[in-house]
């Protein structure tokens, strides 16, 4: 009975950190859009990261346009990093819309430019190394 429970806890211990492992990376994966240039430069990335809309929801009250009708707007922030396979460098732009609670054509576009973290350096490391050898594969 000991050697079950003991199997059946090395089992349930395995599983459990799988599925941490593959919740990190879903997240991970999840947490930027990103876009791949050969010919994007610092005064053109944050252009191409604002291609990357947040999604903007809205909720309207019941009645009709008019002086009674009232619209409010929010969104979530969204981060995009923007990346010259060429160069190498990299651009990572929180975007978030200003003026929450407004109706939408009050909704401002806003963008900030942020460090890059190690990891994001890395996975756009391995991004362009992929693309390069597919890229030569085409030729």
């Amino acid at each position: 009975m000991n050697k079950y429970l003991s199997v059946s806890s090395l089992v349930l211990a395995a599983v459990l950190t799988l599925t941490k492992v593959a919740t990190a990376e879903a997240s991970a994966r999840e947490m930027y859009d990103s876009e791949l240039y050969y010919t994007c430069d610092a005064s053109n990335a944050e252009n191409f990261a604002k291609k990357y809309l947040p999604v903007l929801t809205c909720y309207e009250n019941e009645g009709v346009i008019g002086s009674d009708h009232i619209q409010e707007c929010c969104s979530d922030t969204k981060e995009v990093s923007i990346i010259n396979a060429n160069s190498k460098l990299k651009w990572l732009y929180k975007l978030w819309h200003a003026n929450q609670g407004g109706v939408s054509a009050e909704m401002e576009l806003l963008s900030q430019i942020l460090p890059v973290p190690n990891h994001a350096n890395a996975l756009a490391d391995e991004l362009i190394k992929s693309y390069d050898a597919w890229n030569q594969q085409q030729r």
